[in-house]
């Protein structure tokens, strides 16, 4: 172990007089490549007769060129068009030299947001433009992601959403390199408040559904990659809204080796929870603080320093609901009042650190550390008593619409003192080497989690004057009682190695991104090793057709989350879940009414083994660690995106869907996993008033087939009947008094870079999606279904300023 540390000391410091000697030797060129949306160009060539380098997924370069003489650097890419910039360098000289591209029409469309190299590697990239557009009560990004074909979001409130059959805790989610972490106690979106992505932070986005390379990590489904922005000037965004408020400011020192973008949000739900059925005096506030500061020490090495703070309160005294439903013969109508309140605090702080040194031309190193904790509590005390009426249903009878007759009275009283605490603290070290058209890259990291809970939790029913159940002797019995103390600590390793690269044969290009990852768990003492392969072909054909192929082993290691049951018992000797996705797509370039369009196709299969089985309830995930189950994945995912108004972006996803799994030893077969929708189809769409572009539109649609639901406490085998199909429809209008590219004749908004209000109306058709259910009993103990319903619709006005 002395020896390996000794080695790589050595390395490094061999790699950094070599660099310094080289420094002394020759003149240093650096800058950022972008193309002209200011989206990053990864993968892009700069070159001086033998010697090269390229960008990184940054857009940043950095190239040792021959001093005193006049050298002639060419800029090329096959997605933007070429570049030859001629100059000379003085002995010891450091240069910058960023670049702005124009997109090579022949080869790419404006639409294709992602180059050339991230388009064979199975990732969806999207213009961060449309986070100022796009509408709904979340927003964001994860809006924009719930659009894609594949991925599915079935409540507005939320910023959680499934990908291909998966659940929420089965995606990815890296900014600037670094892991988030979803929260762990959240019920429901009334309670979840902000994303961790801050919208005006965000410079890149990138995407992938499945399939995707070895150097991310290890999770079931997809993997949602963002990169915050290195501001290159001074900067400030304010918007109100309704909902909240966002303020961001960005700016760069005179000297240009530090740069920061801090951003300030806070939101308040009040106004939207008014909507649903339950009459409460609702108290949500949520609020975060953000900043990413960057030092640049030379070209050759920077630091980045990210820090997080959020609190998320959630106060509600609940006074009363009614909510009408059943069918056209049976209408019935259920009647709640309640006592009590609920108060929930979710406080979370992440603090990271990464330092970037760019060895020599075609080396770059990383190393970085980060540490995440939450202190979460769940609190409250809630009686209810209800009714439940039949309502006349003849069209001719005085009393139509009324309750005509009692079919049961009830009531519950619910209970909870919950208290988690977690911190998560990893350090990583990343590495990667370019060689003409290939590229290595490796990592290493360390993680150790430590999480603290204590749960106590009760539930009575009584059902139409019954306890349910019955206590022993009759005495009162408890519906549910949890009680437990659990804590663990625990720690991972994990690696990874792949190899990207280029073949051209015969005109004809071949990429390929070879890899594999290991990791190990200290808890259960598992050992496993997943490689994954993705491989592109782009043949020499007139229209820009490129066919993908992926396969990877993905196996996700158990959380916390997946070790406790119901009762509050942990599993810790489970391993990990295990699928193999086999992934074939085609992507097709073309030009439509002389406007850029792109058309994506995908078919999938994933073969599920060793899963923890789990039901949803609105949000909450309750895992059943007690039983092992085997299923399948298979979909076909479309998406057409392109200019169908000139000059902005939209696009229609589409995706059809099977996710079972049979459940080992309960010998009822093949079931429906509780994510298995079938259908879903998706539209986001931009327009404006021709001839007045300054009047815009954006609209976007939802519609997915229900998923499987069931009684509260039935077995898994028996939750197969389906919840009603969410239908959903956000419209927004907006007014640009002033653009950024266009001066003003204002004295009040000569101050402005830009400056937009907008009118946006939330469930513009105004239907009732279904979230979950509240059981209930007649007096023959019949069980009834009563919807919890999502909100109606809303009208909210936004204003955004830029300085």
């Amino acid at each position: 172990m002395m020896f390996k540390k000794n080695l790589l000391l050595i390395v490094f410091s061999i790699s950094f007089l070599f660099s310094e000697y080289t420094l002394a030797q020759q003149a240093t060129l650096y800058g950022t490549v972008k193309s002209k949306q200011e989206i990053a160009i990864d993968g892009l060539s700069v070159e001086y007769k033998k010697i090269g380098t390229i960008s990184d997924s940054d857009g940043q370069y950095l190239i040792k060129l021959p001093a005193n003489i006049e050298v002639s650097i060419v800029f090329s890419h096959l997605a933007f068009q070429n570049q030859v910039h001629k100059m000379t360098l003085n002995e010891g000289e450091i240069r910058n030299l960023d670049l702005l591209f124009d997109e090579d029409v022949k080869q790419i469309s404006e639409v294709d947001l992602v180059d050339d190299a991230l388009r064979s590697q199975n990732v969806t990239t999207i213009d961060k433009k449309n986070l100022n557009v796009i509408t709904g009560p979340t927003g964001g990004v994860e809006a924009l992601i719930s659009t894609l074909a594949g991925v599915s979001s079935k409540n507005e409130m939320s910023s959680q959403y499934s990908v291909r059959g998966g659940n929420y805790d089965e995606n990815l989610v890296y900014v600037n390199g670094f892991e988030i972490y979803r929260p762990f106690l959240v019920r429901s979106g009334q309670q979840e408040g902000l994303s961790f992505i801050n919208s005006d932070m965000v410079d890149n986005i990138s995407f992938s559904a499945g399939g995707f390379e070895a150097r991310y990590g290890d999770k079931l489904s997809s993997v949602l990659d963002i990169k915050y922005k290195d501001p290159k000037s001074w900067k400030s965004h304010l918007t109100l809204s309704f909902l909240g408020v966002n303020a961001t400011v960005e700016g760069i020192s005179p000297s240009k080796r530090w740069s920061h973008v801090t951003s300030y949000r806070q939101k308040d739900n009040q106004f939207l929870l008014s909507t649903l059925d339950t009459e409460s005096d609702y108290m949500p506030r949520f609020k975060d603080f953000q900043t990413l500061n960057t030092y640049h020490f030379n070209p050759q090495v920077k630091l980045s320093v990210l820090a997080h703070y959020s609190s998320n309160t959630y106060h509600s005294v609940p006074e009363s609901r009614q909510s009408e439903f059943g069918t056209v013969d049976k209408p019935l109508q259920l009647n709640i009042y309640f006592d009590g309140q609920e108060k929930d605090a979710y406080e979370t702080g992440m603090g990271a650190i990464r330092f970037d040194y760019q060895i020599h031309d075609s080396l770059q190193m990383s190393l970085s550390t980060s540490l995440f904790q939450t202190l979460e509590k769940e609190f409250y005390d809630v009686e209810a008593e209800y009714w439940l009426g039949q309502l006349e249903n003849s069209l001719g009878s005085d009393n139509f619409g009324e309750v005509v007759a009692n079919r049961g009275v009830g009531g519950y009283l619910r209970h909870a003192r919950n208290e988690l605490y977690a911190q998560v603290y990893n350090a990583q070290y990343r590495g990667k080497w370019f060689n003409n058209n290939k590229t290595l890259s490796w990592g290493a990291k360390y993680q150790h989690e430590m999480i603290d809970d204590r749960l106590n939790e009760w539930q009575l029913i009584d059902s139409s004057g019954f306890s349910m159940p019955q206590g022993v002797d009759s005495l009162l019995g408890l519906f549910e009682f949890i009680e437990s103390e659990n804590e663990l600590n625990s720690s991972r390793l994990s690696s990874y190695v792949q190899q990207s690269g280029r073949i051209e044969v015969d005109s004809t290009t071949f990429s390929y991104t070879l890899g594999f990852r290991t990791q190990y768990w200290s808890k259960n003492r598992e050992f496993f090793v997943s490689p994954r392969a993705v491989i592109s072909y782009k043949p020499n054909w007139n229209k820009d057709v490129l066919f993908r192929g992926a396969i990877g082993s993905y196996n996700q290691s158990p959380f916390y989350r997946e070790l406790r049951d119901k009762e509050g018992v942990l599993y810790t000797d489970l391993k990990s879940q295990k699928s193999t996705h086999f992934v074939f797509s085609s992507d097709y370039n073309f030009l439509s009414w002389n406007r850029p369009f792109k058309f994506v196709g995908e078919i999938y299969y994933k073969s599920l083994r060793n899963l923890i089985p789990y039901e949803i309830d609105n949000l909450r995930l309750r895992y059943l660690p007690s039983l092992t189950s085997h299923g399948y994945t298979a979909g076909l995912d479309l998406r057409v995106n392109g200019e169908f108004v000139p000059g902005v972006e939209s696009w229609a996803s589409m995706s059809l869907m099977k996710s079972e799994e049979d459940i080992e030893g309960d010998g009822h077969g093949y079931i429906p996993r509780p994510t298995d929708q079938r259908f879903a189809f998706s539209l986001f769409f931009q327009d404006y008033f021709p001839g007045n572009p300054s009047y815009k539109m954006n609209l976007k649609l939802h519609y997915s087939s229900g998923l499987p639901s069931g009684a509260i406490n039935s077995e898994r085998h028996e939750q197969v009947f389906r919840i009603p199909a969410y239908r959903r429809v956000d419209i927004g209008f907006t007014k640009v008094i002033k653009e950024s590219s266009q001066g003003s004749k204002s004295k009040y908004f000569k101050h402005f870079d830009s400056l937009w209000i907008s009118a946006e109306v939330f469930n513009l058709l105004g239907i009732r999606n279904t979230i979950s259910y509240l059981w209930v009993s007649d007096v023959v103990q019949n069980q009834y279904a009563v919807p919890n319903y999502l909100t109606s619709r809303l009208l909210n006005l936004k204003l955004q300023a830029k300085f």
